[in-house]
């Protein structure tokens, strides 16, 4: 699935591991750009909270590029849990495939996607960090 979120090689720190990759949503489109949701379970064996803070990830929604996406707002992983949590997610129409419109219309129905991703996305714990790479490929379902 997504692998693991390493935050330092040291072994004080363990990997924040994604569970689950659960239902995505388009939350907004509007002048500046677009917004969407991805609930993800995450499991974060350490004593301490993570924060993820930044990510550069390419998406592609049933083989179609839609386009590259970031973090819209940073998400603190609790310390010593496994919970559900949203991933919030924007991108510019200028980082975003000149196919994304007709893509996107195409899935209004559908209640299922092959849904790729692939980047990275920088996690924090005190003052140290780690880039991280993300690959994903699996069926979600929309919402």
């Amino acid at each position: 699935m997504l692998g693991a979120l390493s935050i330092s090689s040291c072994t004080l720190y363990q990997d924040v591991e994604v569970i689950k990759v659960g239902d995505i949503r388009l939350t907004e489109m509007g002048k500046e750009g677009v917004k969407a949701e991805i609930d993800l379970t995450l499991k974060n064996p350490n004593s301490f909270n993570v924060k993820l803070v930044n990510s550069d990830i390419d998406v592609w929604v049933n083989n179609s590029a839609l386009g590259k996406v970031k973090l819209a707002e940073n998400l603190t992983i609790k310390k010593k849990s496994e919970e559900g949590l949203v991933l919030k997610l924007e991108s510019s129409y200028d980082d975003l495939s000149p196919d994304f419109l007709s893509t996107v219309l195409a899935l209004v129905f559908a209640r299922n996607a092959q849904f790729r991703a692939e980047g990275y996305i920088k996690g924090r714990a005190f003052l140290v960090g780690k880039k991280v790479d993300v690959q994903v490929d699996q069926e979600v379902k929309l919402k």
